[in-house]
């Protein structure tokens, strides 16, 4: 029970910063409190407001550096080919398309990351039918 209560603590803290938030972070650490302070006053990790200044110092903003997200695996030709095949051929499913993918372009992506690709563009993926025994 415990260890489920710390868990709960912990990933409360998790999150990321709107905006607003940001900029309060900035001007409590301008008024002379700690790093600490701000953290638990907006209840994220004391490395997350660590950053701050840095980051708005660097970008004028309070967004992410650009680059610093996961590249993707497929690129925008890849993503074409995905929906053209999902539209053309509608009873295959997810993993017929990935099947179909990797024979094309010699790129292995997961089922999650092409029903992404298909939801991006509101497509619907198609899921296998449970035979029924």
């Amino acid at each position: 029970m415990l260890i489920i209560a710390l868990f709960i603590k912990v990933s409360d803290k998790m999150k990321h910063l709107n905006e607003f938030e940001v900029y309060h972070v900035l001007l409590i650490l301008r008024q002379g409190q700690s790093l600490r302070q701000a953290a638990r006053e907006l209840e994220v990790s004391p490395s997350e407001v660590s950053r701050l200044p840095n980051r708005h110092r660097e970008t004028e903003q309070y967004c992410r550096r650009p680059g610093q997200s996961r590249k993707c695996k497929t690129g925008p030709q890849d993503d074409t080919y995905i929906v053209l095949s999902a539209l053309i051929q509608r009873t295959k499913t997810a993993r017929d398309l990935q099947n179909d993918l990797y024979m094309a372009s010699g790129i292995q992506i997961s089922d999650e990351t092409l029903r992404n690709r298909l939801r991006k563009e509101n497509i619907p993926p198609k899921r296998p039918v449970k035979n029924s025994v």
